[in-house]
């Protein structure tokens, strides 16, 4: 059993021609069996099925559910994975994020800056992230739309059924074939008796 969820994030693409709003797949992200979830540039091409470019963030969930992103550092002298802190993201009750820059001096106790992205969930495998936007006259915190979050299904499932389905055509096409055999045989022995009788008539005409 694979407990790796997956996420796959888009531009926000919002033209009338493209209704699935995606535009260009730009990020893949990774959340393991700890929480820690993994990000990496999106690479399609044909010879890279996971999707998978370079390591870019490491993100990881505080107690509380505050979430920290650093920059990715897979050096050999950098067991944590972990380089410069670079956001904190806060979740609130209905599940809209709030993403901040990180701020780690002194006086900034909560480690949160200027107010960057709020992603709110479409549907259950869905998620939209906004620009922030704090101003009085806009009450919903969302500006202009960015991103596009698409959480991968469990294909394992899928796999079982496509091979189910295939064994039971297989074995259909079998059957075909076999009565289709047998369906000449008959015909033929049919033939040749026709055959031996015309010839038994001409013997003893």
């Amino acid at each position: 059993m694979n407990d790796q969820e997956t996420k796959d994030t888009y531009e926000a693409d919002d033209s009338i021609l493209n209704p699935s709003g995606k535009g260009e797949h730009t990020e893949v992200k990774e959340t393991g069996e700890d929480g820690t979830e993994n990000t990496y540039e999106a690479d399609d091409s044909i010879l890279n099925p996971s999707g998978k470019g370079e390591h870019t963030e490491v993100t990881e969930t505080r107690e509380d559910g505050t979430k920290d992103t650093y920059e990715a550092d897979d050096s050999i002298l950098n067991p944590s994975g972990k380089g410069e802190h670079i956001e904190v993201i806060e979740t609130r009750e209905d599940g809209t994020e709030d993403t901040y820059e990180a701020d780690d001096s002194i006086l900034n106790p909560s480690g949160k800056g200027e107010h960057t992205e709020v992603t709110e969930e479409r549907d259950e495998t869905t998620d939209d992230t906004y620009e922030a936007d704090d101003s009085v006259l806009n009450p919903s915190g969302t500006g202009e739309h960015t991103e596009v979050t698409e959480t991968r299904e469990d294909s394992s499932g899928d796999e079982s059924d496509d091979t189910d389905a295939d064994d039971t055509d297989a074995a259909a096409e079998s059957e075909e074939a076999s009565e289709s055999d047998d369906n000449q045989a008959e015909q033929s022995e049919a033939d040749g008796d026709e055959t031996e009788d015309a010839e038994s008539e001409d013997a003893s005409g």
